[in-house]
């Protein structure tokens, strides 16, 4: 109930509530029904989900994968959220579930993963010096947008590893110059993988 307008009480004495997660970058999107939706990129440790709140009270929590090749590998997860607010859900009867026909619920995985596409085109531009995407907020500093792209490019070298399919976008990803070379310069994870065996001096 982080977003809802309350004043929660316990004895007469405010109940003070979990801080919110930071954001590090957002990305707003329309979606039917709704008074807000926004794909957040969140701190490393964070979980994909998308979280459907009504007068922002969270009622559901669902997985979300916006592309192929971002799945989770062991501790490594795809730090990114979305979230919907709506003043009235369109859920059953025991408000488990959303209404599938509702265009809410249908609109809700697209929209979300166009958006998480802006998010994405935006990290890498901003750390290759392109001209910004617009309708994308950059919050954070660039030491941890580098991170979060880093940390996708650690998703989609270990889904290729595994024999997984890649989307074009996530593919992308590994053609970024990420990597520090040790005679200067930067090298993508691509050229990396490309080499098969690599031996590493620490």
């Amino acid at each position: 109930i982080e977003d809802a307008p309350l004043v929660l009480k316990l004895a007469g004495a405010v109940v003070e509530r979990a801080p919110r997660d930071r954001v590090l970058a957002r990305v707003p999107f329309l979606l039917p029904g709704a008074s807000r939706a926004v794909v957040e990129l969140l701190p490393l440790g964070s979980s994909p989900r998308i979280e459907v709140l009504e007068h922002g009270i969270r009622l559901l929590t669902l997985p979300w994968l916006p592309l192929r090749g971002l799945e989770s590998a062991g501790d490594l997860a795809l730090p990114f959220r979305v979230r919907v607010d709506a003043p009235v859900l369109p859920t059953n009867a025991s408000r488990s579930a959303l209404l599938e026909d509702a265009p809410l619920c249908r609109e809700l995985g697209p929209a979300a993963n166009e958006a998480f596409k802006k998010c994405l085109a935006a990290l890498i531009a901003r750390v290759t010096g392109e001209a910004p995407v617009e309708g994308v907020e950059l919050v954070a500093s660039e030491p941890e947008l580098v991170d979060a792209l880093e940390t996708l490019a650690c998703l989609a070298a270990h889904a290729s590893g595994q024999g997984g399919q890649l989307a074009g976008e996530v593919r992308a990803i590994l053609d970024v110059p990420l990597l520090e070379r040790a005679t200067g310069g930067r090298l993508p994870l691509s050229g990396l993988l490309a080499l098969g065996k690599v031996d590493v001096w620490t």
